[in-house]
Protein backbone atom coordinates (compact mmCIF):
# COMPACT_ATOMS: atom_id res chain seq x y z
CA UNK A 1 0.00 0.00 0.00
CA UNK A 2 1.22 3.45 -0.89
CA UNK A 3 2.08 5.17 2.40
CA UNK A 4 4.37 7.99 1.38
CA UNK A 5 1.94 10.51 -0.14
CA UNK A 6 4.29 13.50 -0.11
CA UNK A 7 3.73 15.10 -2.58
CA UNK A 8 0.12 13.98 -2.91
CA UNK A 9 -1.34 12.86 -6.25
CA UNK A 10 -3.98 15.56 -5.80
CA UNK A 11 -1.56 18.51 -5.65
CA UNK A 12 -0.92 19.03 -9.42
CA UNK A 13 -4.65 18.76 -10.21
CA UNK A 14 -5.70 21.12 -7.42
CA UNK A 15 -2.97 23.58 -8.37
CA UNK A 16 -4.26 23.65 -11.95
CA UNK A 17 -7.93 23.93 -11.02
CA UNK A 18 -7.39 26.69 -8.45
CA UNK A 19 -4.38 28.63 -9.79
CA UNK A 20 -4.15 27.33 -13.38
CA UNK A 21 -0.50 26.44 -12.86
CA UNK A 22 1.07 23.80 -15.09
CA UNK A 23 4.49 22.13 -15.17
CA UNK A 24 7.05 23.43 -17.63
CA UNK A 25 7.23 20.06 -19.34
CA UNK A 26 4.68 20.10 -22.16
CA UNK A 27 4.01 16.38 -21.92
CA UNK A 28 3.27 16.55 -18.19
CA UNK A 29 1.17 19.69 -18.68
CA UNK A 30 -0.94 17.92 -21.30
CA UNK A 31 -1.49 14.93 -18.98
CA UNK A 32 -2.60 17.15 -16.10
CA UNK A 33 -5.06 19.01 -18.36
CA UNK A 34 -6.57 15.70 -19.45
CA UNK A 35 -6.88 14.48 -15.87
CA UNK A 36 -8.25 17.76 -14.54
CA UNK A 37 -11.22 17.54 -16.93
CA UNK A 38 -12.59 14.75 -14.73
CA UNK A 39 -12.35 16.72 -11.47
CA UNK A 40 -13.73 19.85 -9.87
CA UNK A 41 -13.31 21.61 -6.53
CA UNK A 42 -16.02 21.70 -3.87
CA UNK A 43 -14.69 23.90 -1.10
CA UNK A 44 -11.37 22.35 -0.08
CA UNK A 45 -12.24 18.89 -1.41
CA UNK A 46 -11.32 17.48 -4.80
CA UNK A 47 -14.29 15.72 -6.42
CA UNK A 48 -14.13 13.27 -9.33
CA UNK A 49 -16.99 13.19 -11.80
CA UNK A 50 -18.74 9.87 -12.19
CA UNK A 51 -21.20 9.02 -14.96
CA UNK A 52 -22.50 5.77 -13.47
CA UNK A 53 -23.02 6.77 -9.82
CA UNK A 54 -22.43 9.50 -7.26
CA UNK A 55 -19.54 11.91 -7.67
CA UNK A 56 -16.52 10.59 -5.82
CA UNK A 57 -14.66 12.31 -3.01
CA UNK A 58 -10.90 12.08 -3.59
CA UNK A 59 -8.95 11.02 -0.50
CA UNK A 60 -5.35 10.15 0.31
CA UNK A 61 -3.42 8.27 2.98
CA UNK A 62 -4.26 7.79 5.89
CA UNK A 63 -7.93 8.33 4.97
CA UNK A 64 -7.67 5.49 2.44
CA UNK A 65 -6.66 3.04 5.17
CA UNK A 66 -9.55 4.16 7.39
CA UNK A 67 -12.07 3.66 4.57
CA UNK A 68 -10.78 0.18 3.75
CA UNK A 69 -10.76 -0.79 7.44
CA UNK A 70 -14.39 0.27 7.97
CA UNK A 71 -15.66 -1.42 4.80
CA UNK A 72 -13.69 -4.63 5.31
CA UNK A 73 -13.57 -5.04 9.11
CA UNK A 74 -16.36 -2.73 10.29
CA UNK A 75 -19.70 -3.66 11.83
CA UNK A 76 -21.23 -4.18 8.38
CA UNK A 77 -18.06 -5.55 6.81
CA UNK A 78 -18.08 -9.01 5.27
CA UNK A 79 -14.32 -9.42 4.71
CA UNK A 80 -14.72 -9.11 0.95
CA UNK A 81 -11.90 -9.74 -1.49
CA UNK A 82 -9.75 -7.06 -3.08
CA UNK A 83 -11.82 -6.43 -6.19
CA UNK A 84 -15.12 -6.38 -4.28
CA UNK A 85 -13.61 -4.15 -1.61
CA UNK A 86 -12.52 -1.57 -4.20
CA UNK A 87 -15.93 -1.63 -5.85
CA UNK A 88 -17.67 -1.02 -2.52
CA UNK A 89 -15.43 1.97 -1.86
CA UNK A 90 -16.45 3.37 -5.26
CA UNK A 91 -20.14 2.78 -4.60
CA UNK A 92 -19.92 4.57 -1.27
CA UNK A 93 -18.33 7.58 -2.99
CA UNK A 94 -14.55 7.50 -2.50
CA UNK A 95 -11.73 7.47 -5.01
CA UNK A 96 -7.93 7.35 -5.17
CA UNK A 97 -5.78 6.13 -8.06
CA UNK A 98 -4.36 2.99 -6.41
CA UNK A 99 -7.55 1.81 -4.77
CA UNK A 100 -7.62 -1.58 -6.53
CA UNK A 101 -4.03 -2.43 -5.62
CA UNK A 102 -4.48 -1.17 -2.04
CA UNK A 103 -7.73 -3.13 -1.62
CA UNK A 104 -6.14 -6.35 -2.84
CA UNK A 105 -3.13 -5.91 -0.55
CA UNK A 106 -5.33 -5.06 2.43
CA UNK A 107 -7.47 -8.17 1.93
CA UNK A 108 -4.35 -10.34 1.66
CA UNK A 109 -2.99 -9.00 4.94
CA UNK A 110 -6.23 -9.60 6.85
CA UNK A 111 -5.57 -12.27 9.49
CA UNK A 112 -9.16 -13.56 9.62
CA UNK A 113 -9.39 -13.86 5.87
CA UNK A 114 -6.24 -15.99 5.83
CA UNK A 115 -7.43 -18.21 8.69
CA UNK A 116 -11.04 -18.86 7.70
CA UNK A 117 -11.20 -18.48 3.93
CA UNK A 118 -12.29 -21.54 1.96
CA UNK A 119 -9.58 -23.74 0.52
CA UNK A 120 -9.51 -23.28 -3.28
CA UNK A 121 -10.21 -26.38 -5.33
CA UNK A 122 -8.29 -25.12 -8.34
CA UNK A 123 -4.93 -26.76 -9.08
CA UNK A 124 -1.77 -24.92 -8.13
CA UNK A 125 -0.66 -24.99 -11.76
CA UNK A 126 -2.45 -25.02 -15.07
CA UNK A 127 -2.94 -28.49 -16.49
CA UNK A 128 -1.37 -29.29 -19.84
CA UNK A 129 -3.15 -32.38 -21.20
CA UNK A 130 -1.24 -34.45 -23.74
CA UNK A 131 -3.32 -35.10 -26.86
CA UNK A 132 -2.59 -37.51 -29.69
CA UNK A 133 -4.86 -37.12 -32.74
CA UNK A 134 -3.74 -40.31 -34.49
CA UNK A 135 -2.14 -43.66 -33.54
CA UNK A 136 1.57 -43.89 -32.73
CA UNK A 137 2.08 -40.14 -32.97
CA UNK A 138 3.02 -39.65 -29.31
CA UNK A 139 4.58 -42.10 -26.86
CA UNK A 140 5.31 -42.02 -23.14
CA UNK A 141 8.51 -43.77 -22.07
CA UNK A 142 9.58 -44.64 -18.56
CA UNK A 143 11.69 -47.13 -16.63
CA UNK A 144 10.21 -49.74 -14.29
CA UNK A 145 12.23 -51.46 -11.62
CA UNK A 146 14.35 -52.71 -10.05
CA UNK A 147 12.80 -56.14 -10.59
CA UNK A 148 13.95 -59.64 -9.63
CA UNK A 149 17.24 -60.31 -11.38
CA UNK A 150 17.19 -62.73 -14.30
CA UNK A 151 20.05 -65.03 -15.38
CA UNK A 152 21.04 -62.35 -17.93
CA UNK A 153 21.32 -59.88 -15.05
CA UNK A 154 18.38 -57.87 -16.36
CA UNK A 155 16.60 -56.17 -13.49
CA UNK A 156 15.20 -53.03 -15.19
CA UNK A 157 12.48 -52.68 -17.78
CA UNK A 158 11.83 -49.85 -20.21
CA UNK A 159 8.19 -49.37 -21.20
CA UNK A 160 6.66 -47.23 -23.97
CA UNK A 161 2.92 -46.55 -24.16
CA UNK A 162 1.16 -45.02 -27.15
CA UNK A 163 -1.21 -42.23 -26.13
CA UNK A 164 -3.85 -43.00 -28.76
CA UNK A 165 -4.15 -46.80 -28.79
CA UNK A 166 -2.52 -47.49 -25.37
CA UNK A 167 -0.31 -50.03 -27.13
CA UNK A 168 2.62 -51.13 -24.98
CA UNK A 169 6.18 -51.87 -26.00
CA UNK A 170 8.50 -53.19 -23.30
CA UNK A 171 11.97 -54.68 -23.03
CA UNK A 172 14.14 -55.92 -20.17
CA UNK A 173 17.45 -54.12 -19.68
CA UNK A 174 20.62 -54.87 -17.79
CA UNK A 175 21.62 -51.18 -17.87
CA UNK A 176 19.73 -47.93 -18.36
CA UNK A 177 22.20 -45.84 -20.33
CA UNK A 178 21.37 -43.45 -23.15
CA UNK A 179 22.52 -46.00 -25.71
CA UNK A 180 20.03 -48.55 -24.35
CA UNK A 181 17.17 -46.04 -24.55
CA UNK A 182 18.21 -45.03 -28.07
CA UNK A 183 18.36 -48.66 -29.21
CA UNK A 184 14.93 -49.37 -27.72
CA UNK A 185 13.31 -46.39 -29.45
CA UNK A 186 14.89 -47.31 -32.77
CA UNK A 187 14.06 -51.03 -32.59
CA UNK A 188 10.64 -51.05 -30.91
CA UNK A 189 9.09 -47.76 -32.04
CA UNK A 190 10.68 -46.29 -35.18
CA UNK A 191 11.28 -49.57 -37.02
CA UNK A 192 7.81 -50.94 -36.15
CA UNK A 193 5.48 -47.93 -36.17
CA UNK A 194 7.41 -45.19 -37.92
CA UNK A 195 8.98 -42.06 -36.57
CA UNK A 196 6.74 -40.47 -33.88
CA UNK A 197 6.10 -36.77 -33.64
CA UNK A 198 6.81 -36.51 -29.91
CA UNK A 199 7.92 -38.56 -26.91
CA UNK A 200 7.10 -37.79 -23.26
CA UNK A 201 9.74 -38.71 -20.67
CA UNK A 202 10.76 -37.72 -17.19
CA UNK A 203 13.91 -35.81 -16.28
CA UNK A 204 16.14 -38.86 -15.88
CA UNK A 205 19.72 -38.57 -17.10
CA UNK A 206 19.18 -41.33 -19.67
CA UNK A 207 16.37 -39.26 -21.25
CA UNK A 208 17.90 -35.77 -21.24
CA UNK A 209 21.57 -36.46 -22.04
CA UNK A 210 23.41 -35.15 -25.07
CA UNK A 211 23.36 -38.46 -26.95
CA UNK A 212 19.61 -39.04 -26.70
CA UNK A 213 18.91 -35.36 -27.38
CA UNK A 214 20.98 -35.55 -30.55
CA UNK A 215 19.08 -38.72 -31.50
CA UNK A 216 15.74 -36.93 -31.13
CA UNK A 217 17.03 -34.00 -33.18
CA UNK A 218 18.30 -36.29 -35.93
CA UNK A 219 14.83 -37.76 -36.56
CA UNK A 220 12.86 -34.61 -35.77
CA UNK A 221 11.23 -36.01 -32.62
CA UNK A 222 9.96 -33.48 -30.10
CA UNK A 223 10.67 -34.33 -26.49
CA UNK A 224 8.26 -33.26 -23.74
CA UNK A 225 9.35 -33.53 -20.12
CA UNK A 226 6.73 -34.41 -17.55
CA UNK A 227 6.43 -32.48 -14.29
CA UNK A 228 8.71 -33.38 -11.36
CA UNK A 229 5.66 -33.91 -9.11
CA UNK A 230 4.38 -36.76 -11.31
CA UNK A 231 7.20 -37.85 -13.59
CA UNK A 232 6.17 -41.34 -14.70
CA UNK A 233 5.39 -40.63 -18.37
CA UNK A 234 2.40 -38.49 -17.36
CA UNK A 235 0.99 -41.54 -15.61
CA UNK A 236 0.72 -43.79 -18.66
CA UNK A 237 3.43 -46.29 -17.73
CA UNK A 238 2.51 -46.45 -14.06
CA UNK A 239 -1.13 -46.95 -15.00
CA UNK A 240 -0.35 -50.03 -17.09
CA UNK A 241 1.77 -51.51 -14.30
CA UNK A 242 -0.82 -50.81 -11.61
CA UNK A 243 -3.49 -52.64 -13.63
CA UNK A 244 -1.22 -55.66 -13.98
CA UNK A 245 -0.94 -55.27 -17.73
CA UNK A 246 2.84 -55.23 -17.46
CA UNK A 247 3.51 -58.30 -15.37
CA UNK A 248 6.36 -58.37 -12.89
CA UNK A 249 8.18 -61.71 -12.90
CA UNK A 250 7.55 -63.84 -9.86
CA UNK A 251 9.99 -66.01 -8.02
CA UNK A 252 13.53 -65.52 -6.86
CA UNK A 253 15.25 -66.17 -10.19
CA UNK A 254 12.82 -66.41 -13.10
CA UNK A 255 14.10 -67.70 -16.40
CA UNK A 256 12.77 -64.86 -18.48
CA UNK A 257 10.40 -61.88 -18.40
CA UNK A 258 6.95 -62.92 -19.61
CA UNK A 259 6.14 -59.80 -21.64
CA UNK A 260 4.11 -60.99 -24.68
CA UNK A 261 1.00 -62.27 -22.86
CA UNK A 262 0.42 -59.26 -20.57
CA UNK A 263 0.89 -56.85 -23.48
CA UNK A 264 -1.54 -58.83 -25.60
CA UNK A 265 -3.90 -58.93 -22.65
CA UNK A 266 -3.89 -55.11 -22.68
CA UNK A 267 -5.47 -55.07 -26.13
CA UNK A 268 -8.32 -57.45 -25.09
CA UNK A 269 -9.52 -55.67 -21.96
CA UNK A 270 -11.84 -52.66 -22.36
CA UNK A 271 -10.34 -49.44 -21.04
CA UNK A 272 -10.92 -45.73 -21.14
CA UNK A 273 -8.62 -42.85 -21.90
CA UNK A 274 -6.42 -41.52 -19.16
CA UNK A 275 -7.88 -38.73 -17.02
CA UNK A 276 -6.00 -35.95 -15.34
CA UNK A 277 -4.94 -36.58 -11.72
Amino acid sequence: MQIDEDPSWQDPIIDYLVNENLPKDKSEARKIKQKAARYYMKGDMLIRRSYYGPHLTCIKYPQTLEVLCKIHDGECGNHAGGRSLAQKALNIGYFWPTMRQDSTEYARRCDRCQRYKSVPSLPAKEYHPQNSPWPFMQWAIDLVGPMPTTPANKEMMIVATDYFTKWIEAEALSSTKEADVERFIWKNIICRFGCPQSIVTDNGTQFVGRQITAFFGKYGIKQHLSTPQYPQGNGSTSRQESYGLIARPKGDRPKRHHFPWPMGQKQLFPHTSQSLP
